[in-house]
């Protein structure tokens, strides 16, 4: 392409000095709007100004096809790293390009180009043919633009959204939808999240992707990272922020596990196959790396999970131990732990419930097992039958006596103390699979994490699950009373499924709660919804208020847990039938946390509540071998350190037993 001076020297020569007007011709008038000098300044002026404002067109295009419906729509919301190097480097190459033309322009001018543009036959005509070659040039450039106008005006269009000044209320409303989706979405593609935007569900995750634990400094780490607003005005930048205690980071940008474990009480509520499971590894991941002892005790009870769970921690340098009598099962809880009052309260929960007609048959038993225990706590079934039968060895006392051998049924001749034990050991049988006399306790839990996975819907595991929530609250007073304050973290995902009917899963989770903090330890309560938590409202209620942190994902009825986070004051518009007409506006308290947002939250999105703040949040994805590779391969976990397996258990099942080659390639 010829340089603009060039192109206007060929004008001057084209011209052949066939226009002989001097300035003697000029109209003596004294008017100058004939002038041929002026009318070539004005000319000059004239394209150069068309050539300024050429890179314009096509952004202005974009802007006004675009403003309607763009901004409705998830995409246009969505920022990149690298869109601020785009903006500048179009702005820039533009910039370069017009000032490249008005130099030339400038070095026409100093040559006497206006003098011989004036002396061509037809000037416009000239000048036209030399800068249209420019000015499509110029218009092809206002591509580059494209990305700063789109920007500005995006950020326009938030501002309105933010101050609630757009005239369609339903376009309102969808812009505030997309800009939310587009924040949850930008925070995946941080951290190496697929997640498909039409279904919301996870397809996927990079292999250099951030995963958790992630470490981010002081011993604490990121469990997952706080959504921000991908455009953010200066008036949000400046603005106080607030932040969800113990849960949060201090520049407000992850989610991580509490310092302190008597801190990490929390209840999570999510749909099945939004990502609980895998928050809760994560958070086991954490408290292992930070030196906290864990107690899982899982209610889906799936037996991969419980794999999985203990390769994880593995990983990371700890030991899990798999608790149960299946195959994976490395070691069985020790039911008899505890003083004799905390085994006889175990013995008398596997007894029928008390209804009047058996209260006398339920004392009677209740006092036998206390006779038996004068001396020491009982230790076992075994340890139970020996003692009825040597009575005489256990038993001082002669009224105790006297009432142990106080013959109770006239029918079979059977004694105080034989129906007694006859009932406790019939119901003990039954968990001989599941429990050992050497087995783990809540005090030596003889590994990092004990996992202990149960299936509700068989009743011996379901009153297993029981029997350990009720230790639970004994084990928090025995460490109240030895004043022990080792960091440790009890998790029940499914919790209300554990809990036996005529006991309200709300109530005892209150309790534990309450107890949890002043023993230093941590409780972590997981279920579907918080409808399953109690069908007592008050109850419900007096759970959720309990001084535990709240966390929840996506859920059908989200409105008890959104009231949670409080209501702020908002402008609420009333517009034209048709949506295109903002008219009268009021202020008026609303969620903060809209309802329908947790309603159609993708996978992995959660929102927190806690001390009067609330923030929403992407979990981490679980660190996998390929997340770890190394430059030779596959990075190879630890094998997890052999523990003691009970005498009745089959031989120990080596890391690939039940492992198929999928799941070993995976």
């Amino acid at each position: 392409m010829v340089p603009v001076p060039a192109m206007l020297d060929g004008v001057n020569k084209a011209s052949g000095g066939a226009m002989t007007t001097t300035a003697n011709d000029v109209d003596q008038t004294g008017d100058s709007g004939d002038d041929p000098f002026f009318f070539a300044v004005k000319l000059v002026f004239g394209l150069v100004l068309g050539l300024v404002c050429a890179p314009l067109i096509i952004p202005f295009l974009v802007r006004g096809l675009t403003t309607m419906w763009a901004p409705t729509k998830r995409w246009y919301w969505i920022t990149y790293p690298w869109w601020w190097a785009v903006v500048s480097a179009g702005v820039a190459l533009v910039a370069l390009l017009l000032a490249a033309e008005v130099w030339q322009v400038v070095e026409w001018a100093r040559a006497g180009g206006y003098t011989t543009l004036t002396q061509a036959a037809s000037p416009v005509a000239e000048a036209w043919a030399t800068v249209w070659p420019w000015l499509l040039l110029n218009v092809a450039a206002g591509v580059l633009l494209v990305p700063a106008v789109w920007s500005l005006q995006r950020r326009k269009v938030a501002e309105r959204v933010r101050k609630r000044t757009i005239p369609d209320v339903v376009r309102q409303e969808r812009i505030e939808s997309a800009q939310k989706q587009a924040t949850d979405l930008s925070s995946a593609r941080k951290i190496g999240v697929k997640v498909d935007a039409v279904t919301k569900t996870i397809t996927g995750s990079a292999t250099n992707g951030i995963t958790a634990p992630h470490p981010v400094g002081n011993g604490q780490y990121a469990l997952g990272v706080i959504n921000r607003e991908t455009i953010r005005g200066m008036a949000q930048r400046i603005a106080d922020q607030s932040r969800v205690p113990d849960w949060v980071t201090t520049d407000n940008r992850y989610l991580i596990l509490p310092e302190k474990a008597g801190s990490c009480r929390l209840l999570l509520f999510s749909e099945a196959g939004t990502g609980k499971t895998v928050l809760l590894m994560s958070i086991i991941a954490a408290a292992v790396r930070s030196g906290q002892k864990v107690i899982f005790i899982d209610a889906k009870g799936v037996p991969r999970d419980a794999r999985e769970l203990a390769r994880l921690v593995a990983q990371f340098g700890g030991t899990a131990a798999i608790s149960g009598s299946g195959e994976d099962a490395q070691t069985r809880w020790n039911l008899f732990h505890g003083s004799a009052a905390d085994v006889t309260a175990k013995l008398m929960r596997l007894q029928p419930p008390p209804d009047g007609s058996n209260q006398y048959y339920l004392e009677e038993v209740e006092a036998v097992l206390e006779v038996l225990q004068t001396k020491a706590p009982l230790r076992s079934r075994k340890d139970l039958l020996e003692r009825a039968n040597n009575l005489d060895e256990w038993v001082t006392d002669r009224d105790d006596y006297r009432m142990l051998r106080e013959v109770v049924d006239s029918r079979t001749k059977k004694t105080a103390v034989e129906r007694a034990v006859a009932s406790v050991t019939k119901t003990l049988r039954r968990f001989d699979d599941w429990t050992d006399p050497e087995g783990w306790t809540f005090d030596d839990p003889g590994a990092d994490v004990v996992i202990c996975p149960l299936i509700p819907v068989d009743a011996t595991q379901a009153a297993l699950g029981d029997l350990l929530l009720l230790e639970l609250r004994a084990y928090l007073k025995r460490r109240l009373e030895r004043e022990d304050y080792s960091p440790a973290l009890v998790i029940v995902d499914e919790f209300p499924q554990l809990v036996t009917p005529g006991n309200d899963p709300a109530d005892l989770a209150t309790r534990l709660f309450e107890t949890m903090r002043s023993a230093g330890a941590g409780l972590i309560l997981a279920g579907q919804s918080v409808e399953g938590l109690s069908v007592d409202a008050p109850m419900r209620a007096r759970a959720l208020n309990s001084g535990a942190a709240v966390m929840f994902g996506r859920q059908k009825s989200p409105e008890d847990l959104c009231a949670l986070a409080g209501t702020e004051l908002r402008l609420e518009a009333s517009g034209a039938a048709t949506g295109e007409e903002l008219r009268s506006g009021r202020a008026q308290h609303t969620y903060r946390i809209k309802p329908q947002d947790v309603r159609e939250a993708s996978g992995g999105q959660f929102w927190i509540v806690q001390g009067g703040h609330h923030a929403t949040f992407r979990a981490l994805p679980n660190a996998s071998a390929e997340a770890t590779a190394t430059p030779t391969g596959r990075a190879e976990p630890p094998e997890p350190a052999a523990l003691p397996v009970p005498a009745t258990t089959p031989e120990t099942p080596t890391e690939n037993d039940d492992i198929t080659p999928e799941e070993q390639t995976a």
